[in-house]
């Protein structure tokens, strides 16, 4: 049978959108219109058709050299009245997602002999592929602007099917330190920062949710949109493995030293202050960044030696340590509170 196909050189887009752009994704198929002429005449009829991409036009008849892309599509039973055929390719994928990244493509045509296609003729040349199947995908949702991909088309899903954000991930941990099954962001600039929203969709409890903003001045704010210092947290801050501890609050801005002192005016324990012993059961506590008023001190003498404290400046104080009537030298615990 020698077979003689006319292209008429256009392919049209098998999925067009109604309604408002974007209503509905494009897929990935489109038409393809030629001819066929068999011994001088226009084929009416049915015909089976078999359908390859090629990265070369080939040479000679039939054509031969280039790379295959993706699979083959067999159609059979296509209508052709007065030679004139039209045919749906690519509509489930069959020529891979590389087949149209924007390099040349040709199509390649062969008539078979039986809807299996295990007779077949190979026409010649190959056919190019026109730009129609590329605007498809430049047009559809996903798009290249400069070197940015973008999509504006609906919901993106990385290892779902069903996702219920702008993006939306399944699986493997997605920041440093933090492991998820399933993890939802948002990114808004609506408070003049990025607002980060993770949910935890097993059980569907959150796990934090609605109101972490890092702002252009790089403050954090947790349950407010405008924080005015590097952190600031609106409501109650648990401590501890399980959250069993609260921290405190108060409506001062306050600074707390706590220290633990070895009889000889040793530190054992505490960090931001430094001390002398300048006589028997006398300690002078200095601190290494003043307080901005006076603190409020109060000390644990061991052995049930009573303290004395006395306060001559805020950046330090004389502790005293009496027995009876007389100064002794013994370690202690004291804790100092005050403003910044």
């Amino acid at each position: 049978m020698k077979a003689l196909l006319r292209m008429f050189c256009w392919m049209v887009l098998a999925a067009l959108v109604a309604g408002p752009a974007f209503a509905a994704a494009l897929g990935t198929g489109f038409t393809y219109q030629g001819q066929l002429i068999l011994s001088g005449s226009p084929v009416n009829g049915t015909a089976n058709l078999r359908f390859s991409l090629w990265d070369a036009a080939g040479s000679g008849s039939p054509p031969v050299g280039g790379n295959q892309i993706g699979s083959s599509q067999v159609l059979a039973n296509v209508p052709v009245a007065g030679g004139m055929f039209v045919a749906l390719l690519n509509d489930t994928g069959a020529f891979g997602p590389s087949a149209f990244k924007g390099d040349a493509r040709w199509l390649q045509i062969e008539v078979c002999a039986d809807p299996a296609c295990t007779a077949r003729t190979v026409l010649a040349p190959r056919q190019p592929v026109t730009p129609a199947p590329y605007a498809s995908y430049s047009a559809g949702p996903w798009q290249t602007v400069g070197s940015n991909l973008t999509y504006s088309g609906g919901l993106v899903g990385v290892g779902t099917t069903t996702p219920q954000a702008k993006l939306h991930v399944v699986g493997g941990d997605l920041l440093a330190g933090l492991a998820g099954e399933e993890w939802i962001f948002h990114t808004r600039s609506a408070f003049g920062g990025d607002f980060l929203h993770i949910t935890d969709l097993n059980g569907g409890v959150p796990q934090f949710q609605h109101g972490l903003i890092l702002t252009q001045a790089g403050r954090v704010g947790i349950g407010t949109t405008a924080p005015t210092a590097a952190l600031e947290v609106r409501g109650d801050v648990k401590l501890g493995s399980s959250g069993q501890y609260y921290s405190p609050g108060g409506a001062e801005n306050l600074r707390i030293i706590r220290g633990s002192i070895g009889v000889n005016g040793e530190i054992v324990a505490g960090s931001g202050f430094q001390v002398s012993h300048t006589q028997t059961g006398r300690y002078q506590v200095t601190f290494d960044s003043p307080f901005a008023g006076l603190p409020s001190v109060s000390a644990t003498a061991h052995y049930s030696i009573f303290l004395v404290t006395t306060l001559p400046n805020t950046g330090g104080v004389v502790i005293d340590l009496w027995f009876d009537s007389s100064l002794e030298s013994a370690s202690f615990d004291f804790i100092a509170i005050g403003p910044r």
